[in-house]
């Protein structure tokens, strides 16, 4: 996986966890029993699919510091530090285009730092399936079906099955 990147979305304020988290100390960097933070945590689960070099995260200026003392190995220069919080897709855009501009055939994912996976081994397995089909063109989305509904969320309308013995869609 050549050209494969993997961003860490990492500006989450931590308003939704308080008191336990804060904007000085959200979520993303609370430990967990493992011992490592939800970004950490965010990191393991990639490391074997990317390099250091081919490791993005986008996060606030004021928790670039926070950043960079949990997640020793990744470059500071590939901590973009955003000016001004503007949610997902912004923050998405900005380092699918630096990303680009190092790596014109760069096939990029995204991960939420402060995202719970219960199953990490079949996320890798998706995530080798999600590159395949990246590389023949297509735009790969995953996601869970909702338990509930969420406005803060969109919906996914599946395609055609491509490979029956997982599902995937």
């Amino acid at each position: 996986m050549h050209h494969f990147h993997a961003v860490i979305l990492a500006g989450g304020n931590g308003t939704r966890l308080w008191p336990l988290s804060t904007p000085a100390f959200p979520k993303q960097f609370l430990p967990l029993p493992s011992g490592k933070s939800m970004i950490q945590e965010t990191l393991a689960r990639v490391e074997s699919l990317v390099t250091p070099q081919q490791t993005w995260v986008v996060t606030g200026r004021a928790m670039a510091p926070l950043v960079e003392a949990h997640l020793t190995t990744v470059p500071s220069q590939h901590i973009l530090r955003e000016p001004i919080g503007r949610n997902s897709a912004p923050a998405i855009a900005w380092v699918a285009a630096t990303i680009a501009r190092q790596d014109p055939q760069a096939i990029m994912a995204s991960f939420h730092a402060d995202a719970v996976i219960t199953k990490p081994e079949i996320l890798l397995q998706v995530l080798h399936l999600a590159y395949k089909l990246a590389e023949q063109g297509s735009l790969v989305t995953l996601g869970i079906t909702p338990l509930t509904p969420e406005t803060g969320y969109g919906y996914i309308r599946f395609a055609e099955e491509v490979d029956e013995g997982y599902g995937y869609r």
